[in-house]
């Protein structure tokens, strides 16, 4: 499976201008000078991918809260866990 599959089942569609929150990541990602490839196979997926993903759309959700770099990379990694017990 993708990284581009995995976020579409979160509601995070990257082929598409019409999902917002894939929107708010491609631009956070851009402002950070950081690349992804959403046509990678998961196992390919580096901790600092799911962090930038994470940074961008659960720091996003969650206002009120702060995140460390392992926690966003853990609750990237359970998000997709779930995803893939489905």
């Amino acid at each position: 499976m993708t990284l581009k599959e995995v976020l579409k089942k979160l509601n995070i569609d990257v082929t598409t201008s019409k999902s917002p929150l894939a929107n708010q990541l491609k631009c956070d990602l851009t402002y950070q000078n950081y690349h992804i490839d959403f046509d990678k196979n998961l196992s390919e997926v580096t901790d600092d991918d799911l962090y930038q993903i994470g940074r961008s759309i659960v720091l996003s959700e969650n206002k009120k809260r702060a995140f460390g770099y392992k926690e966003l990379v853990q609750k990237m990694r359970s998000d997709i866990n779930t995803i893939l017990e489905i």
